[in-house]
């Protein structure tokens, strides 16, 4: 064997070491290494593997190692942008060095500001919708439901000044009402610092992706009351209630897409504990002398 196809020999061996380590479970996974390895080539590009970001699943992690640049590249994948990361090799032996030794959570590390590729990747999406479907998208990322605002319920936002990181702004979402536009009810926000914007406005804030947003809203619907549709009427109950009785759902998505069936149940099953809480406290014992 030559010498400039020794360091490929060992770079197939040490790429077919790192899989059977890491991720080779059964045998055909393990033939399926070794056919991948003998294919390698100096032109080749090896994937060294992948995996979601945490806590958001849509986000794809990728590694490869791009030998002819001689590049360890990682790449976030989202629905509308992406970003790189790479770092370059300075010979075909640290490439070698680092299959022997790395495990797939080495390789994964990374620096990425996940919040700002979250932020870009939903301002890229939103540039060809109209305004009404980025209503929508701002309004379903923080958990508000078009029945809230148009009930006069207005949320409240503190987060940082756009303009200057060192000052506060004070954000305020509300509907204006369709008399005063037109046929549909149209959403904005007012800022006290900037005054008012369109509601898509909100992504730019760094308080949108990092969830802190949805985290105020949450905690303003959990303090309010609810109005709920049924056949015959409507109902009220606690907002901290019904987050409780609507298993895996978020607030603001259930009162999005609640049936009046759904509103019949919770009615009856709120009014059947109405009716438990005061039978118990007929029955509590006096303690008066």
């Amino acid at each position: 064997m030559s010498q400039d196809n020794r360091w490929l020999h060992d770079l197939r061996e040490a790429f077919i070491k790192y899989n059977n380590e890491e991720f080779n479970v059964t045998p055909d996974d393990a033939l399926l290494t070794l056919a991948t390895a003998n294919d390698i080539t100096e032109s080749s590009t090896i994937s060294i593997g992948y995996t979601t970001m945490e806590d958001h699943e849509d986000y794809e992690l990728t590694a490869v190692i791009d030998l002819e640049q001689k590049q360890f590249i990682t790449t976030v994948n989202g629905a509308n942008y992406e970003e790189k990361e790479v770092l370059q090799y300075q010979s075909y032996q640290d490439i070698i060095d680092d299959l022997q030794t790395c495990t797939f959570d080495d390789f994964m590390r990374n620096d990425f500001d996940y919040d700002k590729i979250i932020q870009k990747d939903k301002q890229m999406g939103l540039q060809n919708k109209s305004k009404e479907e980025r209503d929508m998208v701002v309004l379903h990322d923080l958990g508000i439901s078009i029945h809230e605002l148009i009930q006069d319920k207005e949320f409240y936002l503190s987060v940082t000044d756009l303009y200057d990181t060192n000052k506060t702004d004070d954000i305020t979402i509300s509907a204006l009402e369709p008399d005063d536009i037109g046929s549909d009810y149209a959403f904005y926000i007012f800022s006290e610092n900037h005054g008012l914007s369109s509601l898509d406005h909100l992504i730019q804030f760094p308080e949108y992706p990092n969830g802190e947003m949805k985290e105020q809203v949450l905690q303003q619907q959990l303090a309010k009351k609810v109005e709920l549709y049924t056949y015959d009427g409507t109902f009220e109950v606690d907002a901290e209630w019904l987050e409780k009785n609507i298993e895996d759902m978020e607030l603001g998505e259930f009162l999005n897409s609640y049936t009046w069936d759904e509103a019949e149940w919770l009615r009856d099953l709120h009014a059947k504990e109405q009716n438990e809480k005061g039978i118990s406290k007929k029955t509590e014992p006096d303690m008066e002398m």
